[in-house]
């Protein structure tokens, strides 16, 4: 098993940096998750809840440490379930015996190429032209502790209207961080001087460059348009 000293931190870093192509792999570094760490060839982050063993995201590695990375991880445990996986870890489980099932897919949007024209995306076109119309305006701020202040407010009135379970969630999402993260994006709604929304994309990384962003928190005011 992994510690978290400072250098196994910093490796962990490289290697999402490196490896980091699944949507939740930055997820993988959020407080709270223990680790199983082939260092410096990968890692996997992980969390045992009563009998089970639950990992997160794909092992982080190279596709050709992936296989005997998983080898050695399912080792450790009777029961261990993997969430949110892509296919070639979907494949390395497989020819180990897991069961692999799909549920749901995600969809990529390539910003340059998109547009908002058609029928499907006529509830868009509505939501934004309301917006618009209500004032609304979006920033991407960093470095501003008011800015936190404001978020954990908004967030606190969100958590309020939960109905069973007014708390943080984490593991396969992620709580939000009242300060500036690594190449995280952060952008704000306001409707004059207050601020009544806000999304937090976290990056996508491989091959030591950000290939883009997943949207991982957003949390709005009761009356926000």
């Amino acid at each position: 098993m992994g510690n978290s000293s400072v250098d196994s931190i910093s490796q962990r870093w490289e290697l999402l940096k490196a490896y980091g192509l699944n949507s939740l792999s930055y997820h993988t570094m959020q407080p709270g998750l223990d680790y199983f760490d082939v260092l410096p060839d990968g890692y996997i982050a992980y969390e045992d809840y009563g009998p089970c063993r639950f990992a997160l995201a794909d092992p982080v590695c190279s596709r050709v440490d992936l296989k005997p990375i998983v080898e050695k991880f399912d080792s450790t445990h009777k029961s261990i379930t993997f969430f949110h996986i892509t296919q070639p870890a979907a494949m390395a489980l497989d020819s180990l015996g897991y069961f692999v099932n799909e549920m749901g897919e995600e969809a990529i949007i390539d910003i340059p190429t998109y547009n908002w024209d058609g029928r499907k995306k006529m509830d868009i076109r509505h939501l934004h032209n309301t917006a618009k119309r209500k004032g609304l305006v979006v920033r991407e701020i960093y470095g501003d502790r008011n800015i936190y202040a404001q978020t954990r407010e908004i967030s606190d009135q969100w958590l309020k209207r939960l109905k069973k379970h007014p708390k943080e969630m984490w593991f396969i999402t992620r709580r939000p961080a009242y300060e500036d993260n690594p190449d995280v994006r952060k952008f704000y709604a306001y409707v004059g001087d207050k601020m009544v929304g806000y999304v937090n994309f976290d990056p996508v990384w491989a091959g030591q460059r950000i290939q883009g962003y997943c949207p991982s928190i957003l949390r709005r005011l009761p009356d926000a348009p």
